[in-house]
């Protein structure tokens, strides 16, 4: 026999378990849940909260999200005795409570409550006050030119906000670029990042700033010492070799050696280690026309090179421009 609340008169059902005597929605008027409000800090100039002594960007889930957490902690308790379970789960921006047993299951939402107390975050002040505790010193193999220096300062513009809003300051030299930083977990995921896209090695290192009651402050310092930067087509020098760079990633670079005529990929390590910028003469030349076994090519000052297939790479044709690589024995031919 179903149970008849004594107050409103509906009968228990799926949708109204009752609580003791009377319906869980009755129950609720009588004795409503405990809610509090939340109070968070949140910087008044960047807009993070503090959570769990971090600073914190909210997404729109968050505040659903702890409120939640706060409803069910606060009223889980109550329910149990009466063989109910409470739940409370965030629900695109509201929290959504559920009371329930084996009979039914009553459902009702919340808007969350936060208070506020606005104050400045530390990145904030630090910014404010020029301060950092770390710095990125950027440095190439020889000088950083000005499209190195182009493609790096793209690099950190592209940075997540979360990590560019740590950079206190940027220095660029004509040779080099400095990248001042609050944090040194902030530093090192930057540095990470601009390794990954850049290719290169980071070594670091700390100083002493001052000490406090006890506690140490250092400044950490990352030194990031780019690869010399190799394009698409680039001729360069492997194991002795002349190759062609026919794909070229953060992580790797493939060739293809003229001589050997076979495809390699290589990783930063043998990068570093057995790639070279090519020193033999490289000559522009037109292609004048393509033989069975051979092309005939002819540079700007009418000097004409036969050239045998097997020294070709690329599909050539006539009219077509070209670059021709000389070594000690052979001449080989690279379209385009």
């Amino acid at each position: 026999m179903r149970k008849i609340c004594p107050i409103c008169g509906r009968e228990e059902s799926k949708n109204l378990p009752f609580v003791g005597g009377i319906c869980v929605e009755c129950y609720l008027n009588k004795n409503p849940l405990e809610i509090k409000a939340i109070t968070l800090n949140k910087c008044k100039i960047c807009g993070k909260i503090r959570y769990k002594n971090d600073w914190i960007f909210a997404n729109e889930n968050f505040y659903s999200e702890i409120f939640a957490k706060e409803v069910e902690k606060n009223n889980k308790k109550k329910f149990i005795q009466f063989g109910l379970d409470l739940k409370a789960v965030p629900y695109k921006e509201k929290v959504l409570v559920t009371v329930q047993n084996e009979i039914g299951k009553y459902e009702t939402y919340l808007d969350p409550i936060i208070d506020y107390k606005f104050t400045i975050c530390p990145q904030c002040l630090a910014r404010k006050a020029g301060s950092y505790d770390s710095v990125i010193q950027i440095r190439g193999t020889n000088k950083l030119d000005f499209e190195d220096k182009k493609i790096i300062m793209n690099l950190i513009e592209k940075l997540p906000y979360d990590l560019k809003q740590h950079i206190v300051t940027i220095t660029e030299n004509k040779d080099w670029i400095d990248v001042e930083i609050v944090g040194h977990e902030k530093a090192r995921l930057i540095a990470s990042f601009l390794s990954e896209k850049l290719g290169g090695e980071t070594k670091q290192t700390f100083k002493l700033i001052s000490t406090k009651k006890g506690e140490r402050n250092s400044r950490l310092t990352i030194s990031l010492r780019i690869d010399k930067r190799r394009e698409v087509g680039e001729i360069v020098e492997h194991q002795g070799s002349p190759a062609v760079i026919i794909e070229r990633t953060s992580r790797f670079l493939k060739l293809f050696k003229l001589k050997e005529r076979k495809e390699i990929k290589l990783d930063l390590k043998e990068i570093r280690k057995n790639v070279k910028t090519f020193e033999g003469e490289i000559k522009s030349v037109t292609v004048q026309a393509v033989l069975p076994d051979r092309v005939i090519v002819i540079d700007d000052s009418y000097n004409v090179d036969n050239i045998s297939f097997q020294n070709v790479y690329g599909e050539p044709s006539k009219g077509e421009k070209g670059r021709i690589v000389f070594t000690e024995n052979d001449l080989f031919l690279v379209i385009p």
